[in-house]
């Protein structure tokens, strides 16, 4: 069967041991059904959905904006559940509808001296821009709404800070953010934003293939490296046989089928359609065009 495929073997079980592991150590967090709450909205479904420990509360700067008048911005992300406004905050753009700009009192009715008791509401102080943004999705809107976004930043909520927020505070919010630094100009090219974003903010920013490709309209002639190409368009991993447990293979651009076995019994190594030249695990050479392109590990 080959040194490789063993080794990926292994590999793909190590893997899947890993990550059964780690579920059973999140209580509460797995087999059926849903989770609501703590502003992550409702997964359901079987199987397991593991939450991200990272704490975003865009208190803190993380990044500086130049707006064309001349002005400056701060922005910071922030978990809609989580926010800590600073002093200095003039607008939350809410992506998620999980910021609260509004509370029921906890003191419903009852004797008029009980109402000192009352709490003061647990809501944000600042004015709130809330965007109709589905989660893993990217923005409805085209690429050129950003410039208008700021400029009316600069007209009303500048300077100051900006905090934007979503349910974990990575895929949509990163994506915002990387959206506002390419219109801005305060990036170069996409690599540069998306690098900033996950370097600044939290490595886990822009989550799907969805909002990645979104960014690229930005810079449509930038040339992606062969890594951030490979996010934009992953390849489509199927495990159709239990040969293969369903974890996430160390190279992201090839899948291993067990539908089309060769003569010998051993699987197809599948080359998707990419931009990479070379599979640094099993090293095996391909050429354009490398739809549908297969090879047989030896």
């Amino acid at each position: 069967m080959g040194n490789r495929l063993k080794k990926l073997k292994r590999y793909l079980n190590e893997e899947f041991s890993a990550a059964n592991e780690a579920s059973k150590s999140q209580i509460g967090f797995h087999g059926s059904g849903s989770i609501t709450g703590g502003g992550y909205g409702s997964y359901g479904g079987s199987g397991s959905y593991l939450p991200k420990t990272c704490i975003h509360t865009g208190e803190k700067p993380e990044f500086i904006l130049p707006l064309p008048g001349g002005a400056k911005i701060t922005i910071a992300g922030a978990r809609g559940s989580t926010i800590v406004e600073a002093k200095d905050t003039t607008l939350i753009i809410d992506l998620a509808g999980s910021v609260k700009i509004d509370a029921e009192p906890w003191i419903k009715f009852g004797p008029k001296h009980f109402k000192g008791l009352e709490p003061p509401p647990d809501v944000v102080k600042a004015p709130v821009l809330r965007l109709n943004w589905s989660d893993q999705g990217a923005p409805a809107v085209p690429v050129k709404w950003w410039a208008r976004l700021l400029k009316l930043i600069e007209q009303h909520h500048a300077p100051g800070h900006i905090i934007v927020a979503c349910a974990g505070s990575h895929g949509r919010t990163g994506t915002c953010i990387a959206s506002m630094l390419l219109a801005g100009d305060a990036a170069l090219s996409v690599e540069d934003a998306v690098n900033l974003v996950r370097d600044e903010h939290c490595e886990d920013s822009i989550e799907s293939a969805a909002q990645l490709r979104y960014l690229m309209k930005f810079r449509p002639n930038e040339k992606l490296s062969d890594e951030l190409h490979l996010e934009a368009f992953p390849t489509t991993k199927t495990f159709p046989s239990s040969t293969f447990p369903p974890a996430e293979p160390r190279h992201k651009n090839f899948d291993i089928r067990t539908d089309k076995p060769t003569k010998d019994g051993t699987p197809y190594l599948h080359i998707a359609a990419c931009r990479v030249d070379t599979c640094p695990g099993c090293n095996l050479q391909t050429k354009p065009p490398f739809a549908d392109s297969q090879k047989t590990l030896q």
